[in-house]
């Protein structure tokens, strides 16, 4: 327990979470230089490496048909191309944090693919569990998704990207989801609030990335309530 308090206090990203993917050029580009001003400045902050989403062609990242097509993902590639130079030039890395359905990297084939077209140390993946989760929930082995999946099946689901992931992953945002009376994914909730057991969770990940750090997303309150709540129950 005591390590996992250090590392859910050790902070070490900063975050410009633009959208690559934005229809309208000049914004997209405006984004890009934003991102590419907080690498610049990383180092100086002690952070190394610098956070986005990977967007979505809505202008507010929210759902739209055209963000899954091949051409959009040219798009982002090319985006994250002139990002990853600015990487290099500076020194530090670009985090990609894959959401499933709305983003343009949204499973964790599309992960894969990035990692082996930008196989590069100036590259990092951010692990959003809530966010990467399907909308139709996590699933068990025989293809139903729980209102809480099962151990088995959240570390299996873990393991998947951990896998892929590899030596980019990170940090790991901590944060919940909630599947409705319909099965669908309400997400954004608080960590201590939902579907992931973050007890085991983050021990599954500890024991593989000791060092790795995760970052609550909320209040500090949210924080002290997440933290004795893992308290309880070791």
């Amino acid at each position: 327990f005591a390590s996992l308090c250090s590392s859910l206090l050790n902070v070490r990203i900063l975050g410009s979470y633009i959208n690559p993917v934005h229809p309208d050029e000049d914004e997209r580009r405006h984004g890009i230089d934003v991102f590419n001003r907080f690498l610049s400045v990383a180092n100086a902050y002690g952070a190394y490496a610098v956070a986005t989403e990977t967007g979505s062609i809505d202008p507010d990242c929210g759902y739209h048909p055209d963000t899954g097509k091949e051409e959009t993902l040219s798009l982002f590639y090319r985006s994250l191309e002139c990002m990853m130079n600015s990487a290099q030039k500076y020194n530090a890395r670009v985090a990609i944090e894959p959401v499933s359905t709305n983003h343009t990297i949204s499973t964790l084939k599309r992960m894969e693919d990035m990692i082996r077209c930008f196989d590069s140390d100036n590259l990092a993946i951010i692990l959003d569990v809530a966010n990467i989760t399907p909308l139709s929930g996590i699933m068990e082995r025989d293809g139903v998704s729980l209102p809480k999946p099962s151990d088995n099946a959240l570390c299996a689901f873990l393991s998947d990207f951990i896998s892929i992931a590899g030596p980019h992953l990170a940090a790991v945002h901590v944060k919940n989801y909630a599947l409705d009376g319909k099965g669908a994914k309400i997400s954004d909730l608080k960590a201590d609030e939902g579907a992931i057991n973050w007890n085991l969770a983050c021990s599954f990940i500890n024991e593989r990335y000791p060092d790795i750090p995760f970052l609550i997303e909320g209040s500090l309150n949210d924080r002290e309530l997440f933290l004795s709540s893992l308290e309880k129950e070791v």
